[in-house]
């Protein structure tokens, strides 16, 4: 390493290239003991509880289980309009894997057929959750319901507001949960 001024440079040897090779490999498990880890003065005291992480290297995404007190991914709905993270949505939208997928658009506008959802057939979550439409109009059709049940992904349909409510419990008990949301009638 060598300075100059306040500029610090570091030349990597080959030696070094070859063992940073190895170390980007990840193992497909870590246990940490966080018992060996300095007090965070923003951190809650809390009994000790499994934790588990899931990474997801190749989409740059992560998942956590078992967490206590994680907030709520909705924050609020009401006719027309989703809170999301922060974010307001005024058309129809669906969550995957944790990421917001705005302006969905179905086929025919109050039905859910198989290519309406197949992003989320293809995440393979374990549960879909549908928000209906506040009156709970919208219909999920014969195939969809079928293809869910073929690959073991269970299905909650029914008025919005409940299902912002079921996909919020869903998403803090740290289930692989997905989401589509009609947000008017």
């Amino acid at each position: 390493m060598s300075s100059k001024g306040n500029e610090k440079t570091t030349k990597k040897t080959e030696a070094s290239k070859s063992a940073s090779k190895e170390s980007d490999d990840m193992l497909p498990e870590y246990r940490f003991d966080y018992g060996k880890t300095r007090h965070i003065r923003f951190a809650g005291r809390r009994e000790r509880e499994d934790v588990t992480v899931t990474l997801h290297p190749v989409e740059g995404r992560c998942r956590t289980e078992g967490v206590k007190g994680m907030a709520d991914m909705i924050k609020g709905y009401r006719f027309a309009e989703m809170s999301i993270q922060g974010r307001k949505h005024q058309k129809d939208v669906k969550i995957i894997d944790g990421r917001v997928f705005p302006g969905w658009w179905r086929r025919e506008g109050h039905a859910v057929d198989v290519d309406d959802v197949q992003d989320v057939l293809e995440a393979a979550p374990e549960i879909l959750v549908i928000g209906m439409g506040q009156a709970g109009r919208m219909e999920v059709s014969p195939d969809l319901r079928a293809i869910l049940a073929q690959r073991g992904i269970e299905l909650v349909a029914e008025p919005t507001e409940a299902a912002v409510a079921t996909f919020n419990a869903l998403f803090k008990a740290g289930k692989r949960v997905a989401g589509a949301f009609h947000l008017t009638c």
